[in-house]
């Protein structure tokens, strides 16, 4: 769903609001289970007092995409209609669904026989927003202990279960799963 900005608070509604977000302790925050990944667009280029006034309220800007369009996660407990309501320089906040992070071949289930093991698990190529290289290790051994970081690519290579494919992508810092490459044509 798109929310489009059609009138905004000002400096100091905005200013109280962060302050009683931030204000709330640490138990009222939302737990990692409420992280969704969302694209941010802006009416220009996110400025540093911009993305500061935005983390305070939960949001994490990831990632450039052009256009004055970022990915961002969002663990917040403002609606998207709210960000977009509360922040002049928010047009528009659109989630991300896990599908849209699987590779085409992954979501229609046609892997080719390079990506499928002996054992039918699957070799699978991972992007993570920048998360450290602790705790991307971390988060992917919640669904198998068969992980690997690629120093070239800066991604990870895992063997997984095709039926955990799903719940991996719906981590926020999942950026996208793609199949792995043919081992024969590296």
């Amino acid at each position: 769903m798109r929310y489009e900005c059609r009138t905004c608070d000002s400096d100091r509604a905005l200013a109280s609001s962060v302050i009683a977000l931030v204000g709330h302790s640490a138990a009222s925050q939302p737990a990692i289970d409420t992280q969704i990944s969302v694209i941010l667009e802006l009416n220009q280029p996110l400025k540093r007092r911009q993305r500061g006034k935005l983390s305070e309220v939960g949001v994490i800007v990831a990632e450039y995409m052009g256009d004055n369009r970022y990915r961002a996660v969002l663990s917040t407990q403002l609606s998207d209609e709210e960000l977009v309501k509360r922040f002049q320089f928010v047009l528009a906040v659109e989630p991300i669904s896990s599908t849209e992070k699987l590779a085409p071949e992954i979501r229609s289930g046609a892997y080719p026989k390079h990506a499928v093991q002996a054992d039918g698990r699957l070799r699978l190529h991972i992007e993570l927003f920048d998360l450290g290289r602790n705790d991307g290790l971390a988060m992917l051994q919640r669904y198998t202990d068969d992980v690997r970081f690629h120093e070239q690519t800066g991604a990870w290579e895992i063997i997984i279960e095709a039926d955990k494919v799903e719940s991996l992508a719906r981590e926020p810092v999942v950026k996208q799963i793609d199949l792995a490459p043919d081992p024969k044509l590296l």
